[in-house]
């Protein structure tokens, strides 16, 4: 079960990356106005997947960009995954009890 668990993961964590991937090229496909209207910048979304979420910036969130991709440039030095925040548990918490009421 540990193994389907971890596979699923993985599973969730490609599907992100290409969700952001393909979030981000049309994104970059804007101009720098309709970016700063949408509160995106530029900076961060030519930086990659490791500066999400790409929102402009702020201090703290300036160290946390500067943080991942840290973390992100280790990992894929040592593997082909960037590494992704963790599933929200509240959705996972959701599913479960649907399982429940359907077996109910």
């Amino acid at each position: 079960m540990a193994l389907f668990n971890k596979m699923a993961r993985a599973f969730e964590r490609s599907l992100t990356n290409i969700g952001r991937s393909r979030a981000r090229e049309h994104l970059l496909r804007q101009s720098d106005h309709v970016l700063a209207d949408a509160g995106f910048s530029r900076e961060r979304l030519e930086i990659g997947n490791a500066a999400w979420p790409w929102t402009t910036s702020d201090e703290a969130s300036d160290r946390l960009i500067a943080r991942s991709v840290r973390q992100a440039a280790t990992a894929s030095a040592t593997t082909d995954v960037l590494p992704f925040p963790a599933a929200d548990e509240t959705a996972a918490d959701r599913s479960s009890d649907n399982v429940r009421q359907k077996a109910a």
